[in-house]
Formats: structure tokens, sequence, C-alpha cells
């Protein structure tokens, strides 16, 4: 987990990613769940804090989550 997540963060911080990203297949465990859901409090956290004057510096975090139900057999299929 702890590497699907550092790999996450870093993109994250890349400049194309600014305005969003569509991320496919996370969160896929408790530990990823937990991290995305520490991440977004920190950033409604960081935004109510900040001074007014810089809040276009921190955007309200929206996150959107699709649940799409595959039978095993293809959820095998699709991870080999």
């Amino acid at each position: 987990d702890s590497d699907v997540l550092e790999r996450l963060l870093r993109a994250l911080l890349e400049p194309q990613y600014k305005k969003g990203v569509l991320v496919d297949g996370f969160p896929r465990t408790t530990a990823q769940v937990e991290a995305l859901t520490l991440l977004y409090t920190k950033m409604k956290e960081l935004r109510v804090n900040c001074d007014p004057r810089h809040l276009y510096l921190y955007p309200k975090p929206r996150f959107f989550i699709a649940i799409l139900y595959v039978s095993e057999a293809e959820s095998l299929r699709r991870q080999l």
C-alpha cells in the first residue's frame, strides 16, 4: 500500500493534474481508503485555516467515486 500511495501522491503533484485527475482502480484496500480520507481531511483543514486572501491556492477538495461491479473471473482477467 505504501508504494502505491507514494507513487500516486507524487504523480498528483505534476502540473498537468492541477485541475483534477481520474484514478482507475484506487482505492482498493482499507489502508488506501484511510489514506484518501486523511488526504481529504487535511485538504479541507488547510482551506479552512488559510488566509482568505490566499483561498485560491487551496481549492475545495472534491472526490467523486464510481463503483463498477465485475465478476470475479473478469477481475482476474484484468489483473493478468
